[in-house]
């Protein structure tokens, strides 16, 4: 049963009831009168009720837009009606990203995090999958922008002072363990040489001489970038010196 009405004796002779709440499909829907002290009981004929599903909108947000590479941001979905219930898939493009459910309520939302976004432009998208009320629905598209990670090197020399002729190691400490590709080191503004990172924890250059002549030496170490991890604080575009290192050599 999902309701009652009153005859209202007149001719015809009607009741009727009125409801929202049938859900999605076909529904077989039968009236019976219950009859009183004259007239018996009866029911009437089967009318198929078909309800189709709502549609309804999806909005979609980044948490933070631009990031950078390694920042964990966070989708949300918006569905515009509280009584949409079930999933959302959030995609990259044609890629599944990940899913989330919705909370349900006034503010009904569905939401996933990630930090593993690439370097790049990514056009993000959240798509409802429906229940059985309401129909699919795709978001508006939301082009998120990952930077290149921020990253900054320290140097550092072995041994401090040293005498002339001496081999002395320069390393360079990248902050970023995922960090990759070469650091050039430099005595003031002349190159030195080259070292390749080592992808380890903690992530080092080093390059070694015994071509310094006696004297104080200011030594600075750039790293390069590699397309995920750049560098930012110089004047100069996409690199980055730490503060000078002062050596001294000795005779």
């Amino acid at each position: 049963m999902i309701g009652t009405g009153t005859l209202n004796g007149s001719t015809p002779n009607q009741a009727t009831f009125s409801t929202t709440l049938l859900t999605g499909g076909t529904h077989s829907i039968t009236a019976r009168y219950n009859g009183d002290s004259i007239y018996a009981m009866s029911t009437s004929a089967a009318v198929d009720q078909v309800v189709s599903k709502a549609t309804v909108n999806v909005s979609l947000t980044s948490s933070l837009n631009p990031s950078h590479f390694g920042e964990s941001v966070t989708f949300t979905a918006t569905v515009d009606n509280m009584s949409a219930s079930g999933s959302v898939t959030f995609f990259d493009g044609l890629i599944s990203l990940g899913s989330g459910n919705l909370s349900g309520g006034a503010t009904n939302t569905a939401t996933f995090s990630t930090s593993t976004l690439t370097a790049g432009s990514h056009e993000i998208t959240a798509t409802y999958n429906g229940d059985v009320n309401f129909n699919t629905a795709t978001s508006n598209t939301v082009s998120q922008q990952v930077d290149t990670a921020v990253t900054t090197t320290v140097v550092t020399s072995a041994p401090n002072p040293s005498t002339y002729g001496q081999s002395v190691t320069i390393t360079a400490t990248v902050n970023q363990a995922g960090a990759t590709g070469t650091v050039t080191f430099f005595d003031g503004a002349a190159t030195l040489g080259t070292g390749t990172l080592n992808g380890l924890t903690p992530n080092q250059a080093t390059f070694t001489t015994t071509t310094l002549p006696a004297a104080s030496h200011s030594l600075t170490a750039t790293y390069g970038g590699d397309g995920v991890s750049a560098i930012v604080g110089s004047t100069i575009p996409r690199e980055c010196f730490n503060a000078p290192y002062t050596y001294i050599g000795l005779r």
